[in-house]
């Protein structure tokens, strides 16, 4: 199994203990089975063997084949673990179930209807990796509250501080 429990179990827990149990040999740096791992979830996530994944600095991106994730810091908890690969799964889920020429013929033209209908999209898509794997909606919440923390959505405190550019104006 990707995500879940069982033998096959691949979490960001389990690494952190593995890199604490096990001594790295000197040819393998201590990130590679995050690295392998995650890349082999995203690709299995995508349904797509072919998907370039890399590792660098900055957000997750995406341009055509090849997506880059971002590297977590040695040393990184489990909960920043999971944020990164929240954004790997939300980039492997949007792969396999958005569909951009259906998409382009019914999304409203401008205001808040298309931006609406983007982040409706994103749900629908994040809802069927989240409901279907455990690890996936674990992953997904982490890099959620990440991404919240970052911008600082604690400390809004009036409607008109919200990030949504067209629903609360008048």
């Amino acid at each position: 199994a990707l995500h879940g429990s069982g033998p096959g179990r691949c979490d960001a827990r389990h690494y952190a203990e593995e890199r604490l149990s096990r001594s790295v040999n000197d040819t393998e740096h201590p990130l590679e089975p995050f690295k392998r791992a995650t890349t082999a979830t995203i690709r299995a996530i995508a349904e797509d063997e072919g998907l370039e994944v890399t590792f660098g600095q900055g957000p997750a991106v995406m341009r055509g084949n090849k997506l880059r994730v971002p590297l977590p810091n040695l040393g990184a908890t489990a909960e920043e673990i999971d944020a990164i690969r929240g954004m790997g799964d939300a980039f492997a889920l949007k792969l396999r179930y958005h569909d951009a020429d259906l998409h382009r013929r019914r999304l409203p033209v401008g205001g808040p209807a298309e931006e609406m209908f983007q982040w409706i999209e994103e749900a629908r898509i994040a809802s069927i990796g989240a409901l279907r794997m455990e690890g996936v909606a674990r992953n997904m919440d982490a890099s959620l509250e990440q991404q919240c923390r970052q911008a600082a959505f604690d400390t809004i405190t009036v409607e008109s501080e919200a990030a949504c550019r067209h629903c609360c104006s008048s």
